[in-house]
């Protein structure tokens, strides 16, 4: 632990997918997540240094923070000899995601509309350049404009604090549709219908209300986005609810 940032008094892991720590220090609490170099260049959904980056760059500041959404704070960055990166976070306490209501999720979804509403050329390479979708909606989004995504945004990746809300993990950010990112949290719920249903009603339309486009513009992105993202060993509620989003746009 660097020592401006205090004395380690212990660490949990945080994932088990990933290094990332929680370690208690003896001036506050913070975050220590390890990139570790794997050979992935920024073509690969899962690029090693893409969160990095992302900090690096501002960019989900820049983004974002304007309608209340902002990413964790960095406090340390440390590029080592090996090639991988200590990132030093702040540890974010608040409301986590996994317990809003349905007022909170449609608040969020609004906000969201509003930071993705300006599409955005090109720029750094680092971001994720999905390839197009295919499947029966791929025409139908081809002319639909493209703006800087999460492209893993969960539940667990939100954490209400005050006015703001602060959204983690960066390290699949990229260009994608508008909307698309509401899926994976509608998913998170699959297997609680009610709750499910009702953010599946009311999240798509607060979004196009944030990003002033149309509703049914917002759900073709999820129908044409989301099978390829989670369907593949999908549980039997989360294809219920891919299925309901096809067939939800085929008569739009």
């Amino acid at each position: 632990m660097p020592p401006e940032l205090g004395t380690p008094l212990g660490a949990a892991p945080l994932s088990t997918r990933s290094a990332v720590w929680h370690v208690s220090g003896s001036r506050d609490d913070v975050v220590l997540k390890l990139a570790l170099p794997d050979g992935t260049g920024p073509a690969n959904p899962v690029y090693w240094a893409r969160e990095v980056k992302a900090y690096e760059s501002d960019v989900p500041h820049d983004v974002y923070a304007e309608h209340g959404l902002r990413p964790p704070r960095v406090l340390r960055t440390d590029h080592r000899e090996d090639g991988s990166v200590a990132l030093w976070l702040e540890y974010v306490r608040g409301i986590a995601g996994s317990t809003w209501d349905l007022h909170r999720w449609t608040r969020f979804a609004h906000r969201l509309g509003a930071a993705q509403a300006r599409p955005r050329p090109y720029g750094p390479t680092w971001l994720y350049r999905r390839p197009p979708p295919v499947g029966p909606l791929a025409a139908r989004v081809q002319g639909l404009p493209l703006v800087v995504c999460h492209l893993d945004l969960r539940p667990v990746d939100l954490i209400a604090r005050d006015a703001d809300v602060v959204v983690l993990d960066w390290s699949h950010a990229g260009y994608g549709l508008q909307g698309e990112d509401l899926a994976g949290l509608i998913l998170a719920n699959a297997s609680r219908p009610e709750l499910a249903s009702a953010m599946d009603v009311e999240l798509p339309a607060a979004y196009a209300r944030g990003a002033n486009i149309t509703e049914t513009d917002v759900r073709v992105a999820i129908a044409a986005t989301a099978p390829a993202k989670y369907g593949r060993e999908a549980d039997e509620p989360t294809r219920r609810v891919l299925r309901t989003w096809l067939e939800g746009v085929a008569s739009c």
